[in-house]
């Protein structure tokens, strides 16, 4: 699946935050949004922020895109503008379905234990 990196600068980036959804569904994981928004934060997190060329602060937040940068290479990003001047590199990050769904049920099992 591939992952445009300039969806961490947008509120409405990573298809509104249900880029995972038919992935999911596809393969039986019933999750709700929250489970789902935590997926997507940790595929974020484990495979698109190390390998940017910027150094990029992000922050956490329920609805729409759960992930979203608050910096880049030090300069402040406001994730509610429609159009943003900066250009990550690179301008995607291809992750292989079998991490997503191994992932996924590794979060749905510890959301289970809870």
């Amino acid at each position: 699946m591939r992952f445009y990196s300039e969806s961490i600068l947008s509120k409405w980036g990573f298809e509104d935050g249900d880029i995972l959804t038919n992935i999911l569904l596809d393969n039986d994981f019933d999750v709700d949004r929250d489970v789902s928004d935590r997926i997507l934060s940790e595929i974020v997190k484990i495979k698109m922020l190390p390998v940017i060329k910027q150094d990029v602060e992000v922050f956490l937040i329920g609805g729409h895109n759960p992930i979203r940068a608050s910096h880049v290479d030090g300069v402040e990003i406001n994730p509610s503008d429609i159009v943003q001047k900066i250009k990550l590199v690179p301008e995607f990050v291809d992750v292989e379905d079998l991490f997503i769904l191994e992932l996924a049920a590794s979060l749905v099992i510890i959301e289970d234990k809870d």
